[in-house]
């Protein structure tokens, strides 16, 4: 779902992966390394609050 809002509002996707931990800090902690890795490598980081069955607001 989300990847197909995503596309239909010109946005370019990659797969994500969701963060996985035993406990909040250690999700956190594994996706800000994931947004730094990625900036760092030059690709795009999007935050993107959204839930399934919610249109994207640039849709």
């Amino acid at each position: 779902m989300l990847r197909g809002s995503l596309t239909r509002a010109g946005v370019s996707v990659d797969t994500v992966q969701c963060p996985r931990g035993s406990d909040e800090r250690s999700i956190l902690t594994m996706r800000d390394h994931a947004i730094t890795f990625n900036r760092q490598t030059q690709i795009d980081v999007v935050a993107v609050k959204w839930r399934p069955g919610v249109r994207l607001g640039c849709e």
